[in-house]
């Protein structure tokens, strides 16, 4: 038998051992489980439900990896093997389900039971609070401090075999936290080895800020608009905060230069008058932050109050013609209201605007940043009538592209005339 049928033989049979073990951890709990309260009762069944699913997947994927590596061998000997070995797996596959459903069938009846109890008349109902969900933790280590305190608290900390408690765990992890266990055995010996290599893994401080200022170093808006710095602003309040939770001295002036630079022009102009403002030994980092917020949460303020008043004025005359829906309409090349890409003089020709674009990653079809140009479902030109670009970008505005106020204010010049005097 060659080493890789041997090793998948193992797999296989340590797995199977593992389901049989379980079997008998359910069994003991069904036999002795009605000397315990309701709840107890159904945590336990639903740790033994879990452990039961989680080892018959375990074992049906080692039985399909032995059964294929020894397809590939030739050998009357190894084929009865095989065959024997795999309906001992079997075996103890069509048991766990057996025992899964009798499982299943007490979790139902304890939950009628609960549902179709009276409640007493004589003393106030006792308030119950929902179990909090646990997050599931795939390995961002900012991450880390938030699921192992819902974890901790809802499953580890209670009184309950370790065996359940390393299948919940399990059931809880996904990604790179799921694959950096994937070498301990599935057993209760192992949980404290796998919550200890866990914790030593993403509850790292050092580890921790150093990840929370690289995120910080490469956090940007996608454009200017004020959605895009407002989300940014949340972004790094998160970060800020996350740090000076453990202990980082945020209020230092590096630190706020970085922040300030991050944002558009108008928002750090808002900063710095702010600042100004302030005095010098109550100005920080939490007093910057807020100061955007507060400035980007009035200008949003603002632009909804001109939007209503701009439609109310068109249903009022019973218009509601390009001018009207233009004030409403902010251009994504200078982010203003007021005008149409098309009509933007700010950025006013094709080849600055198809570099605006593509720095701010826009649909060169519909000027929207949620999707890139070949899944857009918007119409096409309504100059050229070909999709794939923006009517502000046509090739047939060359000619009729706006000029700037400067370059209109030359052009209206009165010309010398041509009689000499």
């Amino acid at each position: 038998m060659s080493t890789t049928l041997s090793t998948a033989q193992a797999a296989l049979t340590r797995s199977s051992n593992r389901l049989s073990t379980t079997c008998q951890d359910a069994q003991g709990i069904l036999k002795t489980s009605r000397l315990d309260n309701p709840e107890m009762q159904l945590r336990k069944f639903r740790g033994a439900k879990i452990a039961l699913e989680s080892n018959i997947q375990y074992v049906e994927s080692a039985m399909a990896r032995y059964i294929s590596t020894a397809d590939d061998l030739d050998s009357e000997n190894i084929e009865k093997k095989v065959v024997d070995n795999v309906t001992k797996a079997d075996d103890v596959i069509h048991q766990a389900q057996d025992m899964l459903t009798a499982v299943k069938q007490r979790i139902d009846e304890i939950q009628h039971e609960q549902a179709s109890q009276p409640s007493p008349s004589t003393t106030a109902p006792e308030m119950t609070l929902a179990p909090l969900p646990i997050p599931t933790f795939t390995g961002r280590i900012w991450e880390w401090d938030s699921f192992w305190n819902a974890f901790d608290h809802a499953v580890h900390s209670k009184s309950i075999d370790d065996h359940f408690k390393m299948n919940y765990l399990l059931n809880e992890l996904d990604g790179e936290a799921k694959e950096s266990i994937h070498q301990y055995e599935v057993s209760a010996k192992t949980c404290s080895l796998v919550v200890a290599h866990l914790k030593r893994k993403y509850g790292d401080k050092d580890a921790l800020i150093e990840e929370l200022l690289r995120r910080l170093c490469y956090c940007s808006a996608k454009t200017e608009r004020l959605q895009d710095q407002e989300r940014l602003c949340e972004e790094l309040t998160g970060i800020v905060n996350q740090l000076q939770l453990k202990g980082e001295h945020i209020n230092n002036t590096f630190l706020q230069k970085i922040l300030i630079e991050k944002f558009s022009a108008s928002v750090q102009r808002a900063i710095l008058r702010q600042k100004h403002q302030e005095p010098a030994d109550q100005w920080n980092t939490t007093k910057l932050l807020s100061t955007v917020k507060d400035h980007i949460t009035m200008e949003l303020k603002i632009n909804r109050q001109l939007e209503v008043k701009s439609d109310g004025q068109a249903n009022a005359s019973g218009y509601d013609g390009p001018l009207s829906r233009q004030r409403g309409f902010v251009c994504f090349y200078c982010s203003k209201p007021g005008h149409p890409p098309k009509s933007c003089t700010e950025v006013p020709t094709r080849e600055k605007r198809l570099a605006v674009m593509k720095k701010n990653n826009l649909c060169q079809n519909c000027g929207n940043d949620d999707h890139a140009t070949p899944q857009c479902k918007k119409g096409s030109c309504r100059r050229c009538k070909e999709f794939g670009h923006h009517t502000s970008i046509c090739h047939e505005l060359d000619s009729t592209t706006p000029q700037s106020p400067s370059t209109r204010t030359s052009n209206n010049k009165p010309r010398p005339s041509a009689t000499a005097t």
